[in-house]
C-alpha cells in the first residue's frame, strides 16, 4: 500500500528565529516518521544500531526537511555541493514532480548538498546557482554518534513546481533516506520500502505520497 506524508505548512513568523531554533520548530510542528532498514543483506544486519527521526514542513515555496540521526560512526569527508556525499553519512530526501523528472537532495553533516533533476539515476542535471544561493543548511553533532540537520530547500528554484504558486495544495511523490556507501558497516534506511534486489534509492515507483496540507 502506497504511504502518504500529510506535510503541515509552518507559519513564517515562527521560522524567524536562529538556525537552531528553527530546527525545534520544524521538529515540534511538522510531520514526523522514522526511517526503517531496507532488507539488503549484508546491510540490513548494519542497521540495526541505526535510528533515524525525520520531520517536514514547509512555508509558501520553501520545504524544511530535519532529520536526527544515531549511528555507531559520522562520516563527513566531503566538503564541496555535488561531491559524492552518499558515501559519507548522508541524509536523503527524493521529490518528484508532476513530469516525472525528480530531484535528489542528498546532505551530510559538512552541510555539503548533491541536487541533481532528471527520471532516473543516469542523465541527471545538477540544480541552477540560484538554488544553491538560496539553500540553507544547519547541522548539529552531539559526541561521535548522533548528530542533527535541517535543511531548509527552494524548491521554487527548481522544476518541481510552479514557482509563483504556493505549495499549499499540491500533491507530489518522494521517499526520505538515509545512508553511507563508505561507512566501516554500510547501511541503507527508507522511509516507503524499496523492493529490489540490491540497493538502489532511485526507484521513483516505490516513493510515497508528499500532500502539502
Amino acid at each position: 500500500m502506497e504511504k502518504t506524508l500529510y506535510i503541515p505548512e509552518i507559519l513564517e513568523a515562527r521560522l524567524e528565529s536562529d538556525q537552531q531554533a528553527r530546527s525545534e520548530v520544524v521538529r515540534e510542528w511538522g510531520v514526523q516518521g522514522t526511517l526503517t532498514p531496507q532488507k539488503w543483506e549484508p546491510y540490513y544486519s548494519n542497521c540495526q544500531d541505526v535510528s533515524v527521526q525525520f520531520s517536514l514542513g514547509y512555508a509558501n515555496t520553501t520545504l524544511y526537511a530535519y532529520f536526527k540521526v544515531n549511528e555507531p560512526e559520522i562520516r563527513a569527508a566531503h566538503k564541496k555541493h555535488n561531491e559524492a556525499i552518499c558515501e559519507d553519512s548522508c541524509t536523503e530526501l527524493f521529490i518528484q514532480g508532476t513530469d516525472g523528472r525528480y530531484c535528489n537532495f542528498e546532505a551530510n553533516p559538512n552541510c555539503a548538498l548533491l541536487a541533481c533533476m532528471g527520471e532516473a539515476r543516469q542523465n541527471r542535471t545538477a540544480l541552477s546557482p540560484s538554488f544553491f544561493y538560496e539553500l540553507q543548511i544547519f547541522t548539529t553533532k552531539h559526541g561521535t554518534k548522533e548528530w542533527e540537520i535541517l535543511m531548509s530547500l527552494p524548491l521554487d528554484q527548481t522544476d518541481l513546481i510552479d514557482p509563483n504558486r504556493s505549495l499549499t495544495g499540491q500533491t507530489l511523490r518522494g521517499n526520505l533516506y538515509k545512508c553511507g556507501d563508505k561507512l566501516q558497516k554500510p547501511h541503507y534506511l527508507a522511509w516507503s520500502d524499496v523492493l529490489t534486489e540490491k540497493p538502489d534509492f532511485h526507484r521513483p515507483e516505490f516513493f510515497g505520497k508528499f500532500v502539502f496540507v
